[in-house]
């Protein structure tokens, strides 16, 4: 049996050589590799972005809602306080009025034991898909004007949020005043109170959504609404919602598109 030892290298020239064919090998292999890394990530960023844009449609959708129906709401505030200021001690029931909604889904949830004295639409502002790209390092591989831009809003939607929670806690302070009853000075003075605050919010969330919008629109996103596989348009979603809100509130609400 016959062994073939390596050949011995002559001179410097020749290991220079093999080396370079072999550090030069490597350097190709690195860079086809992060070559394939920044394609996959682009598809990463891609994808990612239009599920970004998938989730802000319903967000806009719902920030679009309360444009819509915020001087319905205002109008309400005005009247409750005008007539705490102007009756005597005694307070004739005064529930709101809301039409009945046509999805049996939402006249399930309008539906209440103690007739509601003040309600604002209470809709599930989303970020699940910004949560979930960062915790997975995808912003770091976006564009720094795409990243601001999506902190923006996102940040608006968290706000929104905390806007809403607040307001739906101050909700049934009101509900006593479905009832006749007598009201002392006190409950009066804490009536305003509440009333004060719940109009505050009422114009926050409705600027909130409007700086929200107006960040969407200056994206040019593809705003769509996705559910169960299917694709609607975002403008047939949000002429159907307004159809709605004009049906329960009245013609008090703002019909015109935001996007």
């Amino acid at each position: 049996m016959h062994f073939h030892l390596p050949k011995a290298f002559h001179g410097w020239r020749e290991l220079a050589k093999e080396v370079g064919i072999i550090v030069l090998g490597v350097l190709i292999a690195l860079s086809f590799e992060q070559l394939v890394q920044e394609w996959r990530w682009r598809i990463e960023v891609r994808t990612t972005r239009q599920a970004f844009a998938n989730e802000l449609a319903y967000d806009a959708l719902f920030a679009s809602e309360r444009v819509a129906v915020q001087g319905c709401l205002r109008d309400r505030i005005k009247n409750l306080s005008a007539k705490l200021n102007s009756t005597a001690d005694r307070w004739t029931a005064d529930p709101m009025v809301i039409g009945k909604a046509r999805d049996p889904i939402a006249a399930g949830a309008l539906a209440m034991a103690i007739p509601a004295v003040y309600r604002a639409p209470r809709r599930p502002f989303l970020s699940d898909e910004w949560e979930t790209a960062k915790s997975s390092g995808i912003p770091d591989h976006m564009s720094r004007q795409d990243v601001r831009e999506f902190e923006f809003l996102y940040r608006g939607i968290n706000q929104l949020r905390s806007f809403e929670d607040e307001e739906t806690s101050l909700e049934p302070q009101l509900s006593f005043l479905s009832f006749d009853q007598t009201l002392d000075p006190q409950s009066r003075m804490q009536l305003t109170i509440t009333l004060a605050r719940l109009d505050a919010l009422n114009s926050e969330i409705a600027l909130s959504s409007e700086q929200m919008l107006k960040g969407l629109r200056s994206m040019n996103l593809k705003l769509q609404m996705v559910a169960r596989g299917q694709v609607r348009p975002f403008e047939a979603s949000e002429r159907q919602l307004f159809n709605e809100d004009t049906e329960r509130l009245g013609k008090c609400v703002d019909t015109r598109s935001r996007i």
